[in-house]
């Protein structure tokens, strides 16, 4: 009924809020066997089925396209970063952005962690901190000498629609309610599990954590981190997904301008420079996929204050895949984690 699925909103909204504030330790995951990089025929054509079937129908057509979803598994298991634009079916998209804004609307937003003047930085290391002009090469070196000096810190606004003093309706919440639908289910797990892997078998205990969503305001941020989780389970993907409506624009520059962008670090080459940064404005319904290591770096610039007068709201929602933790075959911590270092 309504109410119960009301109630299913606001514990899935809420739970997300939480899982926003990352953990303070974070080891790198032990996923398991090595994959094979190249999908096999029958793996794709596995996958294709699986996306094709009803309760994930609000996929956009990347869910269909054998040559990006081989492109996206080569990515994926190599440890680099998969971008994939449309990730929604337009209409879909535009309904999750409207459920967003109404849960915005109603006072659900609820400031998590450090405001960047409270980091006790110097006013040149805040501005520098601040500024999107700086290469992204540049940037991650900066963020990663800083992360020594601070750890992972941040700051931005979860939807929290606990104690917001509004009856939920889950009608009232049609795109996310697919989505959190789509999401929950096994064969959005299996996909995510064949994507990855290239193989049909599912660990026992392994699922799709449900989406929490979240809006960057002005000077909002997240430094260096690799989103490596140090439970008994490891997260084997982390997705990103953008609501940002900007402006359309060829000039890259003019978006990553106003702040909030993803950016790529990857993993420190043996001169301590990231040959792989890139910086990805938060372009409109467009997620950003990759399978959390030791090496998979990134970090949120910070939103300029300019950005809410050019339009940008910079909304998003993240989720990861999680499975458990394959047993250790000795008390040794797994290469690359904190406990090793």
């Amino acid at each position: 009924g309504e109410g119960s699925m009301g109630a299913a909103l606001a514990a899935a909204a809420a739970e997300g809020a939480w899982q926003g504030a990352a953990p303070e330790v974070e080891p790198a995951p032990s996923p398991g066997a090595a994959v094979s990089r190249t999908l096999t025929r029958r793996a794709l054509w596995r996958l294709r089925r699986l996306l094709a079937r009803p309760e994930l129908s609000f996929l956009g057509a990347w869910a269909g396209n054998e040559s990006m979803l081989a492109e996206l598994h080569t990515r994926l298991s190599s440890g680099e970063l998969a971008v994939v634009p449309d990730f929604l079916r337009a209409d879909v998209a535009e309904t999750v952005r409207e459920d967003t804004l109404r849960g915005i609307s109603m006072g659900w937003l609820r400031p998590v962690g450090t405001p960047m003047s409270r980091l006790g930085l110097d006013g040149p290391m805040l501005a520098e901190i601040a500024s999107p002009s700086l290469p992204p090469a540049e940037r991650c070196r900066m963020l990663r000498a800083l992360d020594d000096r601070l750890g992972f810190k941040f700051r931005y606004h979860v939807l929290d629609p606990r104690n917001a003093g509004h009856e939920i309706k889950a009608a009232d919440f049609p795109g996310q309610m697919r989505l959190y639908s789509g999401f929950a289910s096994k064969t959005w797990t299996k996909a995510l599990m064949l994507l990855l892997t290239g193989s049909h078998e599912v660990p026992d205990g392994a699922d799709f954590e449900l989406p929490f969503y979240r809006e960057y305001r002005p000077e909002d941020y997240a430094l260096f981190h690799n989103d490596v989780d140090g439970s008994n389970k490891y997260r084997a993907l982390c997705m990103n997904y953008w609501l940002s409506k900007q402006v359309a624009s060829t000039n890259e520059d003019a978006d990553a301008s106003l702040g909030g962008s993803f950016l790529w670090c990857g993993p420190a080459d043996s001169t301590g420079r990231f040959p792989e940064a890139r910086r990805l404005p938060p372009a409109w319904n467009t997620a950003s996929i990759f399978a959390p290591c030791a090496g998979s770096w990134h970090a949120v610039e910070a939103v300029q204050e300019s950005a809410p007068a050019s339009g940008l709201r910079r909304l998003s929602f993240t989720s990861w895949l999680s499975a458990p933790r394959p047993p250790r075959a000795s008390g040794k911590a797994p290469p690359g984690s904190e406990d090793e270092l």
